[in-house]
C-alpha cells in the first residue's frame, strides 16, 4: 500500500515538472519570436527610409541656365551673358583689326570666337568671366568664309575659291586646327558651299552646295571614309545648317516671289531623305546653333519689333517653345550652359 502511494506521488511529481518546462519553452518561444519580429519591423523601417532617402537623393538639381548672346553694332561686337539673375556684359571687340566673325559655342567655360585679322582668321578661346582674356589656338586661317571649327576644337573647315580653269570655283576643306592633314571636301564650279557643319562627335560633316540653275544640295561627308553622299535637293533657297541628333536641321526661303521673305525651318531625316516642315510663322529663322550633344537646336527668331531665341527640341513631335527668359534682343546665339 505504501509502495502505490510512493509511485504515485513520483508520477505526479514528473508530470509537475513536465508542465512547468513546457510552459517556460513556451514563453521563451514567445519572446524569441517578438523580439525577431521587432527586428524584422525595425529593418524594414530602417531600409525603407533609406530607400526614401535615396528618391531624395536622386531627384535632379535644377540647373541655372546662362545663355552667351551677341549683338552686332556699327561700331563693335558686343557679347552678354543672361542668367536668371542678370544680364551683363563680358566682352566687346574695340580692335579694329581683331574683329569678331564668327562664334561656336561655349566649352568649358571658354567661347570659341573666329577673329578677322586684315585677309586671315583666328581661333580663339575667350574667357566667360568677363575679363577679356583670349587664348589663340590657331592662326593664320585663309578662308573664303568664316572657318567652321568642330565642337571638341581639334578639327577645321575652310572655303577657298580659286580662278583656275582646273579648279575654278569654290572649294571645301578639312583639316586639323593645327593646319595639318588637309584635304578636300568637295569642289562647286558653278555656285557656292555654304553652312558647313561637323556633328558633335567630328564623325561627319553636312555642307550646302548652290548652282546658278537656282538647285540647293544638302551632302554629308564622312570623316574616317572621306566618302560624300548626297542627301537632298530642292528649289528651295538654302542658307543655313544644324545637326540635331542623326537629323539635320536647316533654314529656306520658298522661290515663290511672295514667300521669298519668310525664312522657315525643316528637319531632314538623315536615313530616310525625307523632310518635314516644323515652322510657319513667316518670320525669318536664323543664326541656327546645335547645343547639349546635338539634341538640342536655338536659333534667332527674327520678328518685331526685336529678335528674340527660340528653341526646337528634339521630340518626335518637333516642340517649338520659347526659352524659359524674357524675350532676348540677339543678333545671334554664342553659346548655352
Amino acid at each position: 500500500m505504501n509502495t502505490t502511494k510512493k509511485s504515485v506521488a513520483i508520477f505526479y511529481l514528473f508530470t509537475m515538472l513536465a508542465i512547468l518546462a513546457f510552459a517556460y519553452w513556451a514563453m521563451a518561444s514567445n519572446t524569441n519570436s517578438s523580439t525577431a519580429e521587432n527586428e524584422l519591423i525595425a529593418k524594414t523601417d530602417t531600409l525603407s527610409e533609406d530607400a526614401n532617402s535615396a528618391k531624395v537623393q536622386e531627384q535632379p538639381i535644377k540647373k541655372t541656365t546662362n545663355i552667351y548672346y551677341g549683338l552686332s553694332e556699327n561700331d563693335a561686337t558686343k557679347i552678354y551673358l543672361k542668367s536668371e539673375k542678370e544680364n551683363k556684359l563680358i566682352y566687346r571687340d574695340n580692335d579694329e583689326n581683331d574683329k569678331v566673325q564668327k562664334t561656336y559655342g561655349v566649352v568649358n567655360n571658354k567661347i570659341i570666337i573666329a577673329d578677322s585679322v586684315n585677309s586671315s582668321y583666328k581661333i580663339n578661346m575667350l574667357n566667360t568671366d568677363g575679363s577679356g582674356k583670349k587664348e589663340v589656338i590657331s592662326s593664320n586661317i585663309f578662308s573664303a568664309n568664316a572657318p567652321e571649327v568642330s565642337t571638341d576644337t581639334t578639327w577645321l573647315l575652310t572655303t577657298t575659291f580659286s580662278n583656275a580653269e582646273r579648279d575654278y570655283g569654290f572649294s571645301l576643306f578639312i583639316q586639323n586646327i593645327s593646319g595639318a592633314n588637309k584635304r578636300k571636301i568637295s569642289l562647286t564650279n558653278s555656285g557656292n558651299i555654304i553652312s558647313p557643319k561637323f556633328s558633335y562627335d567630328t564623325k561627319k560633316v553636312a555642307y550646302i552646295t548652290t548652282n546658278n540653275s537656282n538647285e540647293s544640295k544638302i551632302f554629308v561627308y564622312q570623316n574616317s571614309s572621306s566618302e560624300t553622299t548626297e542627301i537632298y535637293s530642292t528649289s528651295l533657297n538654302l542658307f543655313e545648317l544644324a545637326w540635331l541628333g542623326d537629323d539635320l536641321i536647316f533654314s529656306a526661303t520658298d522661290s515663290t516671289p511672295l514667300k521669298s521673305n519668310s525664312i522657315e525651318l525643316y528637319r531632314l531625316n538623315i536615313a530616310e531623305k525625307t523632310t518635314k516642315k516644323i515652322t510657319d510663322d513667316q518670320d525669318c529663322e536664323k543664326n541656327l546653333l546645335s547645343i547639349n550633344d546635338n539634341s538640342n537646336v536655338v536659333y534667332i527668331n527674327s520678328s518685331e519689333p526685336q529678335d528674340t531665341i527660340s528653341q526646337i527640341f528634339g521630340t518626335p513631335e518637333d516642340v517649338k517653345k520659347a526659352i524659359d527668359f524674357n524675350s532676348i534682343k540677339a543678333s545671334y546665339i554664342v553659346g548655352i550652359e
